[in-house]
């Protein structure tokens, strides 16, 4: 007789919900025989059916392969940077990605076409750009001039009119809606200076 699994949420009941997606195909995402299971208290979902945090689609926007706080800030099993950068690549763009230590587990770093960097670390030197900055204490919001801040600031800022239209394109295809995308994702962001801000 098998021995009985524990829930992988809480290990102290048995685990009576298995997710699908675990069944399809096996998967590292966090029981050792790759098969999530749930007990009864721990089931999110209704009724029997249960998928993972690795298998549950994931609403995401362009913006988490941006930012540090992206992709739930680091909490998500899957990245979606991958679909951003494989973009840029088939249009002849480098694109370097890493990760931001226990936040977002991929981020675009660098992107470079014919050796010169576009967008990375020699651009949040040198590129000084117009951001909206709130004021914790009096709550007044003014437009300040600062040098671009990767991982924080608004990619739109600095990125060139070319990779802009192809990211305009891609959000609003049927691969990427299918995928779980939602947009350009402007709203996570506190710092970016829109026109009515000008």
């Amino acid at each position: 007789m098998s021995e009985k699994q524990m829930c992988d949420a809480c290990g102290e009941n048995e685990a009576k919900h298995f997710c699908r997606g675990c069944d399809d195909e096996p998967c590292d995402c966090g029981d050792d025989d790759g098969e999530w299971g749930v007990c009864d208290d721990c089931n999110s979902d209704d009724g029997d059916e249960y998928v993972c945090n690795y298998h549950r689609p994931y609403a995401w926007d362009m913006m988490d392969a941006f930012s540090k706080f992206g992709n739930e800030d680091g909490n998500r099993y899957h990245s979606y940077t991958h679909f951003i950068s494989n973009l840029l690549e088939k249009n002849g763009y480098e694109v370097e990605t890493d990760s931001w230590g226990m936040h977002n587990s991929c981020v675009i770093m660098s992107i470079k076409k014919d050796d010169k960097e576009i967008y990375g670390e020699e651009i949040s030197k040198t590129q000084i750009v117009k951001k909206i900055e709130n004021g914790y204490i009096d709550n007044i919001r003014k437009i300040v001039e600062e040098p671009f801040n990767i991982g924080y600031d608004n990619p739109f800022l600095v990125l060139p009119d070319e990779i802009k239209t192809l990211l305009k394109n891609a959000v609003e295809s049927q691969e990427w809606i299918d995928a779980g995308c939602t947009g350009l994702g402007n709203s996570l962001w506190y710092n970016d200076v829109r026109e009515s801000d000008k």
